[in-house]
């Protein structure tokens, strides 16, 4: 579970940093942690400030917008655990947004601004760690 946490903390980090350096017009990756996306969520752990990481599998609603949802990180698929974007909002409303399909997503470089805990993991490194846990696949 340790591990598990670990890599996911790293995961966010990860997502942040590679978002707040791509260039302009550059896509990066993104996908909605919206709960209603979300079948049997179960709490992972709860950080320092707060905020709780969930665990959980994609529904069908999620697997018929985009293959990612429910997908191998192999192929590419989208990480089922992290925070969950009602939480986020609840408590940061400036970084959740709503996507083209009506489901939120998380601004992970505007959460990093205001969660000191996500600014630390990227300034401590973590965020390198993930895609070498990736590449073993270890993350899941």
């Amino acid at each position: 579970m340790q591990t598990l946490l670990k890599s996911l903390m790293a995961f966010t980090a990860a997502m942040f940093f590679a978002g707040s350096v791509m260039a302009q017009d550059t896509p990066t990756k993104e996908y909605s942690s919206d709960n209603r996306l979300m079948k049997n969520v179960t709490t992972m752990e709860v950080l320092e400030n707060g905020m709780v990481l969930f665990n959980w599998e994609w529904n069908d609603t999620a697997k018929a917008l985009d293959a990612k949802y429910g997908a191998s990180d192999e192929d590419g698929g989208h990480f089922p655990a992290g925070l969950i974007a009602q939480d986020v909002q609840a408590k940061y409303p400036d970084a959740v947004n709503i996507d083209a399909n009506g489901y939120l997503t998380i601004d992970l470089p505007v959460l990093a601004d205001q969660v000191e805990l996500i600014a630390k993991m990227v300034m401590e490194g973590e965020g390198s760690a993930v895609a070498r846990r990736q590449k073993r696949g270890g993350c899941r």
